[in-house]
């Protein structure tokens, strides 16, 4: 069966072979730093960036009937599977607050409808063909349920993440591995990356990848050279996941995630590829949530205070604060100060600082200010105008005194 994971890496295959240009170098190069990132230019890119997660409300139940009852539990179960994927916390479900949602589920709805399918369902001793029921989830009571469980956001915007795959078999010794040998394996990611919400890129392991990095390379998790091998995908984060089978029949992982300068190592054991990759592949899903999940604040927080550089007319200015406020962390955006093609404003959010600036490196769509051009600041409320204080007595980021500069990129 055809998974997510392969139509991506059927597509990405399709992008890349027109980009035939080296073809006539490729027997006589070697497999050394230099001559692959002299490929990487000559063959190009594949562009990955920050993906819109765009079935992050939404769930597919099967059920034995059109009935209401089995579209109550139905619902039940799909809520709770979008509760988990959007605040990237695993045991949310077990919180009173989430169990009292789940009881009833209906009102939380947006839309639905049914799909026919060829598969069957045992219902008591007899088997029934089942339906699909396709169940959209609103976001906004999504979100102010899990606020009222004092539970994270982890918005639609998430980080993009190649995944290699290397294996230790005992008789062929060590692979990378694709739909073709594991299919059962992909089967596994492709489900845990729709449950959780990640948005995968698999790599092509194409003559270039096979030139940029080998099995023993992958498996020794040599950090230097998969980066470099990843780098021609231009995921957000890479991730390597290598597997063997012991005497026995169970199966032994270990996952290396590769993101902001950090590595992050998880491992995970099973007798079936969907317990092991599960674990795996689902403690990543983990560690990126508590990067950008937003937890809710108590009590309201100081705004953050931006300077937008590029602000060149209204439609410049109403766009920009159409996308500070689309952000999911964003209450609010109130200009305060516009001078030439410079806005400065306050922005009222849920979240840290650090998590805001997150955000804004993961979306892309704000550039950080390269050049010194600042607004006047003696008139912003708690702003002590002094260019002779030294650095340290600025104060943090996102103070009137210290804020984040940004390009606008319309």
């Amino acid at each position: 069966m055809q998974g997510l994971v392969a139509k991506r890496a059927a597509k990405r295959a399709a992008e890349i072979a027109a980009k035939d240009v080296a073809r006539s170098v490729r027997k006589t190069v070697k497999r050394v730093a230099g001559v692959t990132a002299l490929l990487v230019l000559i063959l190009g890119t594949a562009s990955v960036r920050a993906e819109v997660v765009t079935t992050l409300y939404q769930a597919e139940v099967l059920v034995a009937s059109q009935g209401e009852t089995a579209r109550r539990e139905a619902a039940s179960k799909g809520l709770a599977e979008i509760v988990v994927r959007v605040s990237g916390v695993p045991a949310a479900v077990e919180i009173p607050r989430i169990q009292g949602a789940m009881a009833k589920p209906l009102k939380l709805l947006e839309a639905f409808h049914y799909e026919s399918t060829d598969e069957l369902l045992q219902l008591g001793e007899v088997e029934v063909q089942a339906s699909r029921l396709i169940l959209k989830y609103s976001p906004s009571a999504i979100g102010q349920l899990l606020r009222d469980a004092s539970l994270p956001v982890w918005p639609a915007n998430r980080p993009s993440l190649l995944v290699w795959l290397v294996q230790d078999d005992p008789v062929e010794g060590r692979r990378l591995v694709s739909s073709v040998e594991q299919p059962d394996v992909l089967e596994a990611i492709d489900s845990v990356a729709e449950v959780r919400g990640l948005p995968l890129v698999m790599p092509l392991l194409d003559l270039q990848d096979q030139m940029s990095i080998d099995a023993e390379q992958l498996w020794s998790l040599d950090q230097q050279a998969i980066l470099q091998a990843s780098s021609r995908y231009q995921a957000d984060a890479v991730v390597v996941g290598r597997f063997t089978q012991t005497s026995a029949g169970q199966w032994r992982s270990t996952w290396l995630l590769l993101h902001k300068d950090s590595n992050e190592v998880f491992d995970s054991r099973g007798l079936e590829a969907a317990a092991w990759v599960n674990e795996g592949l689902g403690e990543v899903a983990n560690y990126l949530a508590g990067l950008y999940g937003i937890v809710p604040q108590l009590g309201g927080t100081d705004a953050v205070v931006m300077e937008l550089q590029g602000v060149n007319n209204f439609a410049d200015y109403f766009q920009a604060l159409k996308y500070l406020e689309s952000l999911a962390m964003i209450d609010r955006a109130e200009p305060k100060q516009v001078a030439d093609n410079l806005l400065r404003l306050y922005l009222y959010n849920e979240g840290s600082v650090s998590l805001l600036l997150d955000a804004l490196a993961l979306d892309k769509k704000l550039m950080p200010q390269t050049e010194t051009t600042s607004l006047p600041i003696a008139s912003l409320p708690g702003s002590v105008p002094s260019p002779s204080v030294p650095q340290w007595q600025i104060g943090p980021q996102g103070s009137p005194n210290n804020p984040l500069k940004y390009v606008w990129g319309h």
